[in-house]
């Protein structure tokens, strides 16, 4: 972590950095950063959480208002697998209108986009961890995998669809905006 981040401090705005460096907002975020990074050994965590700390600090944040900040908490709630499929999520959006089922998902996912890395109940628990968070929405949440039950539908009624949510299109816009 310290040799990546001593690249990015390298791409600093010297004068708006130490400005900002005497702030309180500079502070919690140095704090808020360097203990993601003790609760975590994966460099590539390490390496996402010194470019998102060197670009907070060149935009001089507001520590407890900037949304940006909850993308540090991100980095180190997702796994990479969580991540990588946020990112399919996003990018087959259109091919998720009307899924309805974890099962028509899974399927979808296996056999047409070759993610054969989990079975059925890991790929649940990967889905629901980034709708809790907010990333993604199914709406009016997927049919489970062994859901036998039959409920009556209003007719306008619309099955379950998968969307990226407008934090998780943030999400995904801010890293890439910093070259993650």
């Amino acid at each position: 972590m310290l040799s990546q981040l001593k690249v990015e401090i390298q791409e600093l705005k010297k004068i708006q950095a130490e400005k900002y460096s005497k702030t309180e907002d500079f502070y919690d975020l140095t704090y808020s950063v360097f203990e993601k990074c003790l609760r975590t050994k994966s460099v590539e965590k390490h390496r996402v959480l010194s470019k998102i700390y060197v670009d907070l600090i060149n935009k001089e944040i507001d520590f407890e208002s900037a949304l940006d900040t909850l993308f540090l908490d991100y980095v180190i709630e997702l796994k990479p697998i969580q991540f990588r499929l946020l990112i399919l999520i996003s990018e087959i959006e259109n091919e998720l209108f009307e899924i309805e089922s974890f099962a028509n998902f899974y399927e979808l996912l296996i056999q047409k986009h070759g993610f054969k890395e989990i079975d059925k109940d890991e790929f649940k628990l990967h889905v629901n961890k980034l709708e809790s968070l907010t990333l993604i929405s199914t709406g009016a949440s997927l049919v489970n995998f062994d859901d036998v039950s039959s409920i009556s539908e209003y007719e306008d009624h619309h099955p379950a669809s998968v969307i990226v949510t407008s934090l998780g299109s943030k999400f995904l816009k801010y890293i890439n905006e910093i070259d993650v």
